[in-house]
């Protein structure tokens, strides 16, 4: 027996629940059953699920560093064939009009507009350092401001892309030679 097989046997089982939920939009039934699913089975972490075109839904774990990525693959290269679905070892880039994400802050939850966001950013042998000029966010702290950053380049890259080249981001004032956060797939291909 595989050690991922009580996973993929609990989400096979559980199969009919999470997409009544999904398909509802009951996100609190998705989240708890999904999460109980995840510690029950040993497999922990973060995870997402959503639409990846009108017929197929994805469900990607959530990868914050290269060796949760591994751990990640080596789950999603074990998973059944289940129709209707993908799964992911990380989560994917967000298919988004506008760059916006509600986010839980020491101020409470708050929509944060990324787009008048700017950045830099600098290869190194290691990867990227992206350097971030932040808009529309008084009262956030520096960590704060750290976090959504990485937020904003997993969303725009999805975490895969992010874990395997960027290296470093730094939350700035001012810094000459932005871009607009859009650009950012495209500089850092």
């Amino acid at each position: 027996m595989s050690e991922h097989e009580p996973f993929w046997s609990w989400f096979v089982a559980m199969l009919p629940t999470l997409e009544a939920a999904y398909r509802d939009d009951d996100v609190s039934t998705l989240a708890r059953e999904v999460e109980a699913g995840l510690r029950s089975t040993g497999v922990g972490g973060r995870w997402e699920i959503g639409p990846l075109d009108e017929a197929t839904c994805f469900f990607a774990f959530g990868a914050g560093d290269r060796e949760r990525l591994t751990r990640n693959r080596a789950l999603v290269a074990s998973a059944p064939a289940v129709p209707g679905w993908v799964f992911l070892p990380a989560k994917p880039p967000r298919r988004w009009q506008r760059r916006t994400l509600e986010v839980r802050s020491s101020l409470g939850l708050r929509e944060v507009d990324f787009d008048p966001w700017r950045f830099s950013a600098s290869r190194t042998n290691h990867g990227w350092v992206i350097r971030f000029v932040p808009s529309g966010v008084h009262g956030w702290s520096s960590d704060e401001l750290e976090g959504l950053a990485w937020m904003l380049l997993d969303a725009e890259l999805g975490e895969e892309r992010v874990v395997e080249t960027v290296t470093d981001v730094v939350v700035v004032d001012a810094f000459d030679d932005t871009l607009p956060v859009e650009a950012l797939s495209r500089t850092l291909a």
